[in-house]
């Protein structure tokens, strides 16, 4: 019989199964998706939206399956035009995308904000939007592994910005995210 509740976890490619002993086996199954290409889902402000940025990266990469829900003008804090933030792509997401969809997701980019540096918020009140953020993506998004960074160069040449850029990446970090460090 099927151990039901639980998910099965195709990237593993085995199904808990519960024996006549009631001792767990697995067994092996097959897909016909190709692990060695990721679907990709990305998180972020303008430096995601329209695709440009991930456009890049699939030239680059092979993707098996790209979603981007960046909006521009959000942030973990500050809000967009459209009164969106980082929190209202992942409802966005979670909303748009099949229950597999959402399992099958392998690497989350999550790519700002330079919209928080620009509304006085604290780096404490950076850190507890992150947290929460990372939070909700791990729970929506159980199979992706996540990777933050934040914009590079000229734009990240003063004190706050660089304190801030500093909350985020430690943030990512102490959730066991990883962090692309443009800076290096």
């Amino acid at each position: 019989t099927y151990k039901d509740p639980t998910p099965v976890n195709y990237k593993q490619g085995v199904v808990p199964m519960k024996g006549i002993s009631s001792n767990a086996q697995y067994n092996l199954i097959t897909t016909n998706r190709n692990y060695s290409s990721p679907s990709v889902l990305c998180f972020g402000d303008s430096l995601l939206q329209g695709g440009g940025w991930l456009t890049g990266l699939q030239s680059v990469m092979d993707i098996h399956t790209a979603y981007n829900y960046g909006i521009g003008g959000a942030g973990y804090i500050r809000q967009s035009d459209n009164g969106s933030t980082f929190m209202t792509e992942v409802n966005n997401a979670v909303a748009g995308m099949s229950d597999d969809e959402k399992n099958n997701v392998d690497l989350i980019l999550v790519g700002g904000s330079l919209n928080d540096w620009i509304i006085g918020e604290t780096a404490d009140q950076l850190k507890t939007a992150v947290n929460a953020f990372i939070s909700a993506v791990k729970t929506n998004f159980p199979n992706g592994k996540i990777y933050g960074f934040m914009p590079c160069g000229s734009m990240a040449r003063t004190v706050k910005s660089f304190t801030n850029t500093q909350a985020v990446k430690e943030c990512y970090i102490a959730n066991g995210c990883g962090w692309i460090d443009w800076f290096e």
